[in-house]
């Protein structure tokens, strides 16, 4: 029996690694759960920096509560809003009544999470 053409270029082709135009070979040990510490969906998440003052801390959770200016990126005006950390251990800097520096950036959920924060220094 003869085998058709197509199934023999693909046996042919398999051995010697044939990929797709376009597409990449992962590296030897690394699975497609894994991702490099400079992920693009970490290095691509864009940063927006604001100014405010600490209204409340929760420690236990994580989040804080900010009166915030304007933050241009976001085409957000100056409002009171709660942020959720994404290291708890950024609150040990800043006490309530403080005014602070901030980072943000989107969280894979959508939410907007405090990256780094900082005391206003005088």
């Amino acid at each position: 029996m003869k085998a058709p053409h197509h199934i023999i270029l693909l046996a042919l082709l398999a051995p010697v690694g044939f990929l797709p135009l376009g597409a990449q070979a992962m590296p030897m040990g690394m699975d497609m759960g894994s991702q490099p510490a400079h992920s693009p969906s970490m290095a691509g998440a864009q940063i927006h920096r604001g100014t405010g003052t600490v209204n409340r801390i929760d420690m236990n959770t994580g989040k804080i509560k900010i009166t915030h200016a304007p933050i241009p990126s976001l085409g957000w005006s100056a409002m009171t809003m709660n942020f959720q950390t994404k290291n708890k251990a950024e609150l040990s800097n800043v006490k309530v009544g403080q005014k602070v520096n901030f980072e943000l950036i989107k969280g894979s959920d959508g939410q907007y999470l405090i990256t780094r924060i900082t005391p206003v220094q005088s």
